[in-house]
């Protein structure tokens, strides 16, 4: 299962790399997996809702998708969430280059790194840095909708993915802890 914020999608990403049967891995081979995108309701009710998440659920439905390989959810709840980290194969946290993402800390970066999700993160922040440094998933360039459909499909193809990356996520957890 890929794991998918939809917060961060309103670039339409999220519907090219994973459900665009051209690019996405669910789109080029079904049988590769599932999406779960989270959050697909804006937090703040007097937001409408957005352009990427129309065209994404759209394109879903279209190709049969939807409810099959594909699934849309609104906001986990805290409690909750341990329960999609622990059952996904790859968690992807995708943003634009722009100066808002080279400053902001995602805490999903944490629930990921908590779990030991591989992760594929766009290059322009410190914790794409981090990703890079540790090797804790790929690393790709904002906007390059090939390379995110190939980071996935290479974490999916890794076999037993997650216990090839334990030891590092063991350390990068490690190092993210401090004392209360």
């Amino acid at each position: 299962m890929i794991r998918w914020s939809f917060g961060e999608a309103a670039s339409g990403l999220a519907r090219r790399t994973h459900v665009d049967p051209r690019h996405g891995p669910i789109g080029r081979s079904a049988a590769r997996g599932q999406v779960v995108f989270h959050g697909i309701q804006h937090p703040n009710p007097q937001e409408t809702e957005r352009k990427a998440v129309t065209e994404t659920t759209a394109l879903s439905r279209e190709l049969g998708l939807d409810g099959r390989t594909v699934f849309f959810n609104d906001w986990v709840p805290y409690a909750e969430r341990e329960n999609y980290l622990l059952e996904a194969d790859v968690g992807v946290s995708l943003h634009r280059d722009h100066l808002e993402t080279r400053f902001s800390f995602r805490t999903r970066f944490l629930d990921y790194v908590w779990a030991g999700l591989p992760i594929v993160a766009t290059r322009g922040d410190v914790l794409s840095d981090q990703v890079r440094a540790d090797g804790l998933g790929v690393v790709v360039e904002p906007n390059d909708v090939d390379g995110v459909a190939q980071a996935i499909l290479t974490l999916l193809d890794t076999p037993n993915v997650r216990e090839a990356f334990r030891s590092r996520f063991g350390q990068a957890a490690a190092a993210s802890r401090w004392m209360s």
